[in-house]
């Protein structure tokens, strides 16, 4: 038996261990998506199947269910409505009065809207879990006392109820339980009968429905009956557009709805008020009882000193039979005096232990209401430790998430250094290698342009041989004229000459039939 218990100890805390992760990876999820005003469809479906997956699980404590939940206020409303619609119905009787309960105990604005969408989708199925949690939204924040019948709702929460609930003719409760009861019946008519701002209705269907769900159910609710009125007038008020067939069938549910004034249980204030009353009432009795057998044996038997009657004479059986009557009757008079003393001075001690006791009840009463708040306010500070633990172990995963990516940077960085260094170095051998290139390059040009100049050189003095070769004949032909006179043959000669010079510089490349 030992062994068994040791060997199945490391699957209990494996399982701890593999809910406190999942609620991790959840808080994860929704820090990285919060702000987002859609999810991606699959960070939704991650998030519905972690949720449901600690939900489902035999293991989940309660403490961790109201973790689960009120990580549940920064999800997407769809995700939530989605999750409870499909699992509720599989979930055991016991898990459900544990989500009822912690989801009754978160207090945000976001959670509001979360319990309504909760108590939507769950009422189909399970009428009697929605009407607590309805009661819990509805309750939350009353400033009357507990025996009020309206609570006090804001134009918020009376959009919430009306938008969920004003058009489904399901949800109109018919609870066994008063009290419940009667909390459904106040919200739903505060909310369902709220002035809608000039919106155009599509239907009055919805409108009717409620309206014979509230006037038969009305009658069998022990309330005021200033509050039963003002709830038969406010169905009236928006039944006033209603079709005359809906109207009468109004009225005659009106008709039922009895007049008389609802008898509520005394509180235990108006019970020691109502002690206090009756014991006041007990010495004007004991007065009276005492002035009327005074009045009565003053006149059966009048005092000595007042009695105008004969004294009976001395001696006589009469007489002394009149004195000892007297003097008992006298006597009886005396201790019912007395008595009647006692029992003022006892109905005085009573009065004022029961001033006293009223006194300690009120005080008892403060002491318990500050205690109650006190419990608020420390269940609210425990649900935000939950809140900031999460938040902290979500921190902690981001941590270790950005530790990791911290490692591979810091390793990325390395290689870039190390790259950085390497390409430096064969930036540097090219550079060397441009630079010597640079040089050869400059080396070659200059044997390149000597190179030229020689050949240009060599080009140029073939050329002038060629052209003094070519013009030599020319000019030698030329000087067989030079001592003749001008004439006319001599100017053919030169005309002729000149022809040939230029025939002679076009063959050799040197136009100069152009003008320069």
């Amino acid at each position: 038996m030992i062994e068994s218990n040791v060997a199945a100890e490391p699957t209990s805390t494996a399982q701890v261990a593999t809910d406190d992760t999942t609620l991790s990876k959840l808080h994860a999820l929704i820090e990285v998506s919060r702000g987002k005003r859609t999810w991606p469809p699959e960070s939704a479906k991650a998030a519905e199947e972690m949720m449901a997956a600690a939900l489902l699980s035999p293991t989940s404590t309660q403490a961790e269910l109201g973790n689960i939940l009120s990580l549940a206020q920064d999800l997407p409303i769809p995700i939530v409505e989605s999750l409870f619609e499909k699992h509720w119905q599989s979930l055991p009787a016991d898990r459900k009065d544990q989500l009822v309960s912690e989801l009754l105990k978160l207090t945000s604005e976001k959670s509001q809207t979360r319990q309504a969408a909760v108590a939507d989708k769950v009422a189909r199925t399970d009428r009697r879990s929605a009407a607590y949690i309805l009661q819990g939204l509805i309750s939350r924040g009353k400033k009357g006392k507990e025996e009020d019948f309206w609570p006090q709702l804001s134009k918020e929460k009376k959009e919430l109820l009306r938008g969920r609930f004003g058009n489904k003719e399901w949800v109109y409760f018919d609870e066994p339980e008063e009290p419940l009861m009667r909390v459904l019946m106040a919200g739903f008519v505060e909310a369902m009968t709220e002035p809608d701002g000039g919106k155009a209705k599509k239907s009055q269907r919805p409108a009717y429905d409620f309206s014979r769900w509230a006037l038969s159910n009305v009658k069998r609710i022990s309330i005021d009956i200033a509050d039963r009125e003002l709830v038969t007038k406010k169905v009236k008020e928006i039944a006033k557009d209603f079709p005359q067939q809906w109207k009468t069938e109004l009225a005659k549910l009106t008709a039922e709805v009895p007049s008389e004034m609802t008898r509520r249980l005394p509180s235990p204030s108006d019970v020691d008020q109502r002690g206090v009353s009756n014991l006041d009432n007990v010495a004007p009795d004991l007065d009276e009882t005492r002035t009327t057998a005074q009045q009565v044996t003053t006149d059966a038997l009048p005092d000595a000193s007042t009695s105008e009657a004969p004294v009976p004479e001395a001696g006589t059986p009469d007489s002394a039979f009149e004195e000892s009557f007297r003097s008992a009757v006298t006597a009886l008079i005396t201790r019912k005096q007395t008595e009647v003393k006692l029992r003022n001075s006892s109905v005085e001690l009573l009065q004022n232990d029961v001033r006293y006791v009223t006194s300690e009840i009120e005080l008892l009463e403060q002491m318990l209401q500050a205690l109650e708040n006190s419990e608020a306010g420390k269940d609210q500070l425990e649900s935000e430790l939950k809140q900031i633990r999460l938040k902290a172990d979500g921190l902690r995963a981001a941590i270790s998430r950005l530790e990791a990516e911290l490692a591979s940077t810091r390793k990325a960085q390395q290689t870039a250094e190390a790259l950085s260094r390497s390409l430096a170095h064969e930036r540097e051998e090219v550079q060397q290698a441009l630079d010597e290139e640079k040089l050869a390059g400059a080396s070659e040009r200059r044997e390149l342009e000597d190179e030229i100049e020689r050949t240009a050189a060599v080009r140029l003095e073939g050329f002038k041989a060629q052209l003094a070769r070519s013009l030599r004949p020319v000019f030698k032909n030329k000087r067989t004229t030079d001592d003749q006179e001008p004439s006319s043959r001599l100017s053919e000669f030169l005309r002729s000459w000149l022809g040939q010079v230029e025939a002679q510089l076009n063959q050799a490349g040197v136009d100069i039939s152009k003008d320069a």
